[in-house]
């Protein structure tokens, strides 16, 4: 009847046709709607969310691995400069024994020997012909107190941010045997 009515009226019938407003052309157009965008976007921001604390941690270990391989270095250069050394004090102390210690090349970071020292070393005594090395990472220049290695040579082991070693190899140590500064 609605067809009919504008019929007889002389009005032809016209048809709506819906338009996106450019030029007249159909809603034909084939895209995404909003919904399917937003939930693209959070499955993006769940994978990144995921993926960018990893990768930060892969660099940390990278920066950690990096300074226990050039503490390594390090003391095989002692080593090197110092044969008798577990049997005979280590006579160099801070800037000259800096001086011997050429052989190595640091990557980035920074190094420290302690002669005569151990990890367990006390006021009262200290350890002639051993040592203690220092590494600890600086990214961007910057020191890293979370990348600290300690290498005891008496007991030929390595410890990672432990405090309390540092601690007592920085306060027992280092006052009567001055550090060498790599």
């Amino acid at each position: 009847m609605f067809y009919m009515r504008h019929t007889v009226r002389g009005n032809p019938p016209r048809r709506s046709k819906r338009s996106n407003g450019f030029n007249g052309a159909d809603f034909n157009v084939s895209g995404f709607s909003l919904i399917e965008l937003l939930v693209v976007v959070a499955i993006l921001a769940i994978l990144a969310a995921i993926a960018i604390p990893l990768f930060l941690n892969q660099k940390a270990k990278a920066r950690q691995a990096q300074v226990q391989t050039d503490t390594h270095n390090l003391m095989v250069e002692m080593t090197t400069q110092y044969p008798d050394a577990p049997a005979v004090a280590i006579p160099d102390t801070g800037a000259t024994l800096a001086a011997k210690l050429t052989g190595w090349k640091k990557t980035n970071g920074y190094f420290y020997v302690y002669p005569n020292c151990t990890v367990e070393t006390s006021a009262t005594s200290l350890s002639p012909g051993n040592y203690v090395l220092r590494g600890q990472s600086a990214p961007g220049g910057t020191l890293n107190w979370d990348d600290v290695w300690l290498y005891d040579s008496k007991t030929q082991q390595w410890f990672l941010n432990d405090a309390t070693r540092y601690n007592n190899v920085h306060t027992v140590c280092n006052p009567t045997q001055p550090r060498a500064n790599l």
